[in-house]
């Protein structure tokens, strides 16, 4: 796979070469990775977000789009995350911008369940589906795991991989973008481990959320999530796959519920309904498939709205 990624940026090479006097600019289509492209690039590289804000399953494409990726030089995405893109495929090819997979190098996992074992002293990991039972067989579900930037080590396999192409196109900045690299990377490198940590202290955390944007905590700190959907578009289950999760949430024994600030309002009427249904507990978890007007405000960021989601770990 290594191999596409270094033909979208000599692809992108040859457009930059073209344009001696433009500054260096790139599209994201999440804000993690706009956020890595930022922290990277710095004042150097302008970054273009193409995604309406909002939750990402439910994410629509900006009305100026078509100029935003005309003043790129190349789009960094997440395959099968962003959920206009087959629809808009051809605009975006026409419009001559690079396209870079961050998904093609991470370790991405299937879109299952992880459930940790203990069998004579050794923990192994069990795979299987969210919810059992043909009534989930005709969901549009992810295959593969798309939501890796809640997984730092992830994060820094995708920031490795903006660094090495934008060090490609624009080559007169490598060490200033290879000394913000090196932050970065110490950053998330301290962010994991605070993760392990807790994932050493408590055990069985668990927890319900409306969305799948938890599951990469699954494999990486034994955390189990138990989401309500499990379309890629966000589509909210039906009655009786819903009575099914209700169910195995029941079972489980699962007392908290994520509320995550970007749900639209379909969502929240379900997590209050669960909520009163089941006696869930909710405790606040940052998403970040998007950042609110009021959090940038306040100065906060991927990093910081991590380890605030740390904190409640901790206090769960």
């Amino acid at each position: 796979m290594k191999w596409k990624a270094v033909l979208s940026c000599l692809l992108a090479l040859l457009v930059v070469s073209g344009c001696e006097d433009k500054k260096p600019s790139v599209a994201t289509t999440v804000y993690p990775v706009q956020y890595l492209a930022q922290r990277i690039g710095g004042a150097y590289v302008e970054v273009n977000m193409i995604s309406e804000d909002g939750l990402i399953q439910r994410a629509s494409i900006k009305n100026n789009y078509k100029k935003l990726l005309k003043n790129s030089d190349i789009l960094f995405y997440i395959g099968e995350l962003e959920p206009y893109m087959e629809l808009y495929t051809e605009e975006i090819h026409d419009s001559g911008v690079a396209l870079f997979n961050l998904a093609t190098k991470s370790a991405i996992y299937p879109f299952k369940r992880y459930t940790p074992i203990k069998v004579n002293g050794e923990t192994t990991v069990v795979e299987s589906e969210y919810y059992e039972g043909t009534v989930f067989s005709g969901i549009d579900k992810y295959q593969e795991d798309p939501i890796l930037w809640m997984d730092p080590v992830a994060m820094t396999s995708m920031a490795s991989d903006i660094r090495d192409c934008l060090v490609e196109l624009y080559p007169e900045y490598k060490a200033i973008f290879d000394e913000n690299y090196d932050v970065l990377e110490l950053d998330l490198a301290r962010l994991d481990a605070d993760f392990q940590e807790v994932a050493t202290k408590k055990e069985n955390l668990r927890f319900v959320a409306m969305t799948p944007s938890f599951g990469n905590w699954q494999k990486s700190y034994n955390i189990q999530v138990y989401p309500i959907s499990l379309s890629k578009y966000g589509v909210l289950p039906n009655k009786e796959q819903l009575a099914a999760i209700k169910k195995r949430i029941s079972q489980d024994q699962v007392r908290y519920i994520a509320i995550e600030e970007n749900l639209a309002q379909d969502m929240l009427e379900l997590q209050n309904q669960l909520i009163d249904e089941l006696g869930l507990v909710p405790v606040t978890l940052h998403n970040l498939s998007s950042i609110s007007d009021a959090d940038k405000e306040a100065g906060k960021d991927y990093l910081s709205l991590m380890y605030e989601n740390l904190k409640t770990l901790e206090g769960m």
